[in-house]
């Protein structure tokens, strides 16, 4: 579905085009790689995206000053949802393992197993299903520490946040002082 952001009217000396962009992986200790839409006249930006897919967007201030770099996840209508960072890391996380478990992992393998079998018909069969029922476990794990983390670090966001509202009080109460 084709998901669309607009941008409010901006002096085009000071700032870029707006920008727009779908997140395609998420590496580990890594950056996003995103895939770009286009800016659409000046103030409209759209992107091919299903929804829970991560979306970013924003606009570079030139000097500096006021650059915008937000974060989204598409809704069922193609409508954005802001978030966090931190959420939409969660959120990646949580949907990769998903679609991982939703798609049939087994399809690929059955196809090596029988495209092997076939080219070695002396190879034991029950070593192959073996192996490819250990491929599979090792493949659910994958999904189950996926969601494990995800559940985790929507866990440490709270934790955070509380944190710095206990501290920004304690900062509050000794300006009181």
């Amino acid at each position: 579905m084709r998901v669309t952001k607009e941008f409010e009217p901006y002096n085009r000396r000071r700032y870029s085009a707006p920008w727009i962009a779908r997140v395609v992986s998420w590496d580990i200790g890594k950056h996003t790689r995103m895939e770009f839409g286009k800016c659409v006249g000046d103030l409209l930006t759209e992107i091919e995206a299903n929804p829970g897919d991560v979306i970013r967007w924003g606009q570079r201030d030139n000097r500096g000053n006021h650059t915008a770099s937000k974060w989204g996840i598409v809704l069922e209508d193609g409508s954005l949802r802001d978030a966090t960072p931190t959420e939409a890391r969660d959120h990646w996380i949580a949907v990769t393992a998903t679609r991982a478990r939703d798609t049939d992992q087994g399809k690929p393998f059955e196809r090596a197993l029988k495209e092997l079998i076939a080219a070695h018909p002396n190879i034991d069969t029950a070593i192959l299903i073996e192996v490819l029922n250990g491929a599979v476990r090792w493949l659910t794990d994958i999904n189950k520490e996926a969601e494990d983390y995800a559940a985790n670090g929507r866990q440490r966001a709270m934790t955070n946040g509380a944190d710095m509202e206990r501290k920004y009080a304690e900062n509050e109460q000794s300006d009181a002082l």
